[in-house]
């Protein structure tokens, strides 16, 4: 669902076999022992930057035994919001018996730095530019296993600079295939324990009361999605598009599945949502409101209304399941 913390390590260089990534032996059934007959299809979606500029996206698959791939789209036009022709990818990946590994999936988003040189009197030519890490975010494949196994997922993923502000988000479709011969994926029973919720922000109502109007509501608002579990919150797991807040309703109709990174269990745990401005992070937030699983742990779908203590009459029209 969603998406761990990102770390703050960067993407290069890569660790070879046994540099970082510890072997483990495997299981001696010749039909758990089989090689990469897995296939991980990957597919960008909507991409939002903070910032306009030239950017490409890479995925990097980086496996416990230390294998590793990785691709990456063209460069952008000058934009907060780009569009890749090259935005789909296939490589082989591992799975033990059927089951995805501890294997890491690292998402970057790299801003391309052009400088100008003067050829000849009046005349400047762009220099070939220098690509520097924008943002990041890591994914293990057994967190995804679970929604693996049922079929597509869908991932809003949260890129965080190495200095650990938030830098945009992306969306990215992600689908295994097992191979001639292979068995079938499965979720190990660690994996199936990490539940998937769905929940849709749809719009907030009266939040004037809360951002006070002004530079805030100019630049956008957004609601940024957490989990907490035994009272430990996991950190910006995803984040709605930053919508203009002047009217008297801000209208956001975003979906995402979350999975939260450790097993919800205790009746305090649950998602917390946060109104923040477009450039804010969880410890801006404008408004605060407690998800508990008591809400969530019924799978049949709900319109949910939610009051924002900060201010009377504001709420968020949520959907859950």
């Amino acid at each position: 669902g969603a998406s761990r913390p990102s770390p703050t390590r960067l993407l290069h260089p890569v660790p070879g076999p046994g540099a970082s990534h510890p072997q483990h032996p495997g299981p001696t059934d010749p039909a758990a022992t089989m090689a990469a007959s897995y296939t991980l299809h990957i597919s960008f979606g909507e991409v939002t930057l903070h910032d306009a500029g030239h950017y490409f996206l890479t995925v990097q698959y980086l496996a416990r035994s230390g294998a590793e791939r990785k691709v990456r789209t063209e460069v952008s036009t000058k934009t907060s919001t780009p569009v890749f022709k090259n935005r789909s990818f296939s490589f082989p990946i591992s799975a033990m018996g059927g089951v995805l590994d501890e294997a890491e999936l690292q998402f970057g988003a790299f801003l391309v730095v052009r400088s100008e040189r003067e050829v000849k009197e009046g005349e400047r030519v762009a220099t070939k530019g220098t690509a520097k890490l924008s943002g990041l975010a890591t994914k293990l494949m057994s967190d995804l296993a679970a929604g693996l196994v049922a079929g597509d997922v869908t991932e809003t993923v949260v890129l965080t600079h190495p200095e650990g502000r938030v830098v945009g988000s992306l969306v990215v479709d992600l689908k295994v295939e097992p191979g001639p011969g292979a068995p079938p994926l499965k979720a190990s029973h660690e994996q199936a324990g990490h539940r998937a919720f769905e929940l849709t922000v749809r719009c907030g109502v009266n939040l004037r009361g809360v951002t006070g109007g002004g530079a805030v509501e100019t630049g956008g608002l957004c609601v940024a999605v957490e989990a907490v579990s035994r009272g430990a919150p996991s950190g910006e797991l995803a984040r709605t598009r930053a919508v203009p807040g002047g009217g008297a309703a801000v209208w956001w109709n975003q979906a995402f599945t979350i999975s939260p990174p450790a097993p919800l269990q205790d009746s305090g745990d649950g998602l917390s949502l946060s109104l923040v401005g477009a450039d804010g992070d969880l410890g801006s937030a404008l408004a605060k409101v407690h998800l508990p699983l008591a809400l969530l742990a019924d799978e049949v779908p709900r319109d949910v209304c939610v009051e924002l203590a900060e201010a009377a009459g504001a709420v968020l029209h949520l959907g859950v399941r």
